[in-house]
């Protein structure tokens, strides 16, 4: 296309290079042309809410822009961080429910809570739902508040 000409290399937002094909007069219009430059250095400042007033009014930089990948491996990333965020959510709120029933239940069935507990935790530590130091924590915390209630 004699219209385009590649540029130099563009820094995009995620700190690659890219080459980017750019018109060789500049428009005439309002809306720039150049929509490789507006996705590149445009979208990312309006998400940040620091673009020119200018900008944030334009159809295609809206704040809810959907980041698409082109790579397989990428696609296939997007893909499973999905299904993870859904499992971990999962998780997180069946550790947060087993957690409240311990704090909650009386002394004569605190320890089968604590116990049942103490499973999710170990479990969300090891698979670093949360920080193995912090599962440690949360168990001692817990161990600490049945103690004190099968003495009661």
């Amino acid at each position: 296309m004699k219209s385009l000409i590649w540029a130099s290399r563009v820094r995009s937002c995620r700190s690659r290079w890219r080459k980017v094909k750019r018109p060789l007069e500049p428009s005439q219009s309002i809306v720039p042309l150049d929509l490789a430059w507006v996705a590149l250095y445009v979208s990312p400042l309006v998400r940040r809410g620091r673009a020119d007033p200018a900008f944030s009014s334009l159809s295609f930089c809206s704040s809810a822009e959907v980041v698409v990948p082109r790579i397989k491996s990428a696609k296939k990333r997007m893909r499973q961080g999905k299904t993870h965020a859904v499992l971990n959510r999962t998780q997180r709120s069946k550790l947060r429910t087993a957690i409240k029933k311990v704090r909650s239940a009386p002394a004569t069935e605190a320890q089968a809570a604590y116990d049942e507990a103490v499973q999710l935790i170990d479990r969300a530590g090891r698979k670093r739902l949360i920080h193995p130091n912090a599962a440690a924590r949360q168990k001692s915390r817990l161990a600490k508040l049945t103690k004190a209630g099968a003495k009661k």
